[in-house]
């Protein structure tokens, strides 16, 4: 990896499981979720100006990348200078490669 900047994308499964979890939890505590959602944001924001690596999920899928979080695990893959995140699920969740596509 190169000392240029990093850069961040979100695929549309991971915005999706975002607003999945806002939704849950907002049904009991709108405030809440607003947090737990702005915390996680910034949490991604971090990762490319931390040049983060994260932690090697290819038991998973090839390439795979994790960031356990907030009880969550942002799953994510490194493109060059770019960290692309595929999905952000329950760190509870039952979790297998159909899950995580390679080029999403």
């Amino acid at each position: 990896m190169s000392d240029a900047d990093w850069r961040l994308t979100i695929s549309a499964h991971a915005l999706a499981d975002l607003a999945a979890l806002y939704d849950h939890i907002a049904a009991e505590d709108p405030a809440a979720a607003e947090r737990l959602l702005d915390q996680m944001i910034a949490k991604m924001d971090w990762m490319p100006k931390a040049k983060f690596r994260g932690v090697s999920r290819d038991w998973i899928s090839p390439g795979l990348r994790a960031l356990p979080f907030k009880g969550r695990c942002i799953y994510f893959r490194l493109v060059g200078t770019e960290i692309r995140v595929i999905r952000v699920l329950h760190g509870r969740q039952d979790i297998s490669q159909p899950l995580f596509p390679n080029d999403d």
